[in-house]
């Protein structure tokens, strides 16, 4: 099925970068650290990096993680990719070692850090549930290409 949204593109790099500008500009105190618990925070605003370890610092089974493949596009207008597309590819399966996958057919602006301004937007991609760093899933790029190019179609020969 296909969802259509309206929704604000936030490009994340920019929008990074200006608030930690503001941040410093207004005295702000930037502190990097590793902590074991939420316990041994007092600071009233924290900004939170935690990624694969936010289920032991939560200490909360219900926080897991979540892997995706994603692919970065390259050669693009960004006054041309202000649109989102987002629709569900395949039924939900599992991968071949077992971890539960949706697969998903989706295109958005995005951009890196450090990107080039025609380095903007991405086409996906998965949801692993639990899956972490050890198990890459690479063949779901494939997958990924392959689920994009059904849908898009293609103006090149492989």
């Amino acid at each position: 099925s296909m969802v259509m949204y309206n929704c604000p593109f936030i490009d994340t790099p920019g929008m990074m970068q200006q608030l930690t500008e503001f941040l410093k500009c207004n005295n702000v105190i930037f502190k990097k650290q590793k902590v074991s618990s939420l316990d041994e925070l007092s600071d009233p605003i924290i900004f939170n990096c935690t990624g694969l370890e936010a289920q032991e610092l939560a200490q909360d089974e219900t926080v897991y993680p979540t892997q995706g493949h994603l692919l970065m596009l390259k050669n693009q207008k960004p006054e041309e990719l202000q649109y989102m597309i987002y629709c569900t590819a395949e039924n939900e399966d599992t991968t071949s070692d077992g971890f539960p996958i949706s697969r998903f057919c989706y295109c958005f602006p995005k951009r890196l850090t450090g990107s080039k301004d025609d380095e903007i937007g991405v086409i996906g991609g998965t949801f692993i549930e639990n899956a972490g760093p050890e198990t890459r899933h690479e063949e779901e790029f494939f997958r990924v290409l392959t689920i994009a190019r059904n849908f898009f179609g293609t103006s090149y020969s492989d």
